[in-house]
């Protein structure tokens, strides 16, 4: 099994595709290639599965052929609502906090909130742009966040 991450990494070219992915969707029909030295010899590479997964288009990530898309089973995941966050993230701390006083406790819910409230200032604020592209944020920085304040108190 190989687990293709950025699956719409690869740019694309002067025609508008990406060879890289032109070079798996022959795999996926022909379950091989020819060999580049015996033009006549087609090798076949069996038993394999392939998962990926990818963003959305931007920043970098262009838009994947249907030809390659036609392959895939697709599943789409929408960012959580605010509520969804808040319950996730203060299970998590509230799980920490249970070996705690009953002060230290309660604080479970007002640290999710802020730093919620935090990711969102700070997303909306530093924009990505060409010459900060390093300023995109997603759940996994809000995730450390909340793991780093339950390996810090403990």
């Amino acid at each position: 099994m190989f687990f293709i991450d950025d699956l719409n990494m690869p740019r694309k070219d002067t025609f508008g595709t990406q060879s890289a992915l032109e070079i798996l969707r022959q795999w996926l029909d022909y379950q091989g290639w020819f060999d580049s030295v015996q033009k006549e010899l087609f090798k076949y590479i069996m038993d394999i599965q392939i998962v990926s997964g990818m963003g959305p288009p931007g920043g970098g990530r262009a838009e994947i052929s249907q030809r390659i898309q036609s392959k895939f089973y697709v599943l789409n995941f929408t960012f959580p609502n605010d509520k969804q966050l808040q319950r996730i993230f203060q299970s998590i701390l509230a799980h920490k906090f249970s070996e705690f006083d009953e002060e230290i406790k309660p604080l479970s819910e007002p640290l999710a909130v802020a730093t919620i409230n935090i990711y969102k200032r700070v997303s909306d604020t530093f924009l990505p742009i060409p010459a900060k592209c390093h300023y995109m944020f997603n759940l996994r920085d809000m995730s450390k966040v909340i793991q780093g304040t339950a390996v810090f108190i403990i």
